[in-house]
């Protein structure tokens, strides 16, 4: 079992609805492609912005095993906090 796994975010769209942020994509695990929407925690500041998603993986559901054994015993889901930002010039 391949214990590493690869794991790449296409944002496709942000959006803004009621005060709160959504960011919208497919979300790729091991070449497998997953619709995903999102909340983000958006801050701006004077130099840039930052940006905050959490959302859970439910790797189970999409395919991919459980690795639990014996006495090790694990979620069928993962959680990410994913943080990106910018920052502007001038």
């Amino acid at each position: 079992m391949n214990a590493v796994a690869e794991l790449t975010a296409c944002k496709e769209r942000l959006r803004h609805k009621d005060g709160h942020f959504e960011v919208h994509g497919i979300f790729s695990i091991h070449g497998t492609d997953h619709e995903l929407t999102a909340p983000a925690e958006v801050e701006m500041g004077p130099d840039g912005w930052s940006a905050t998603v959490h959302f859970a993986i439910p790797y189970v559901k999409w395919g991919r095993k459980n690795p639990s054994i014996l006495f090790l015993r694990v979620s069928e889901s993962v959680e990410i906090d994913w943080g990106i930002g910018g920052v502007g010039t001038k």
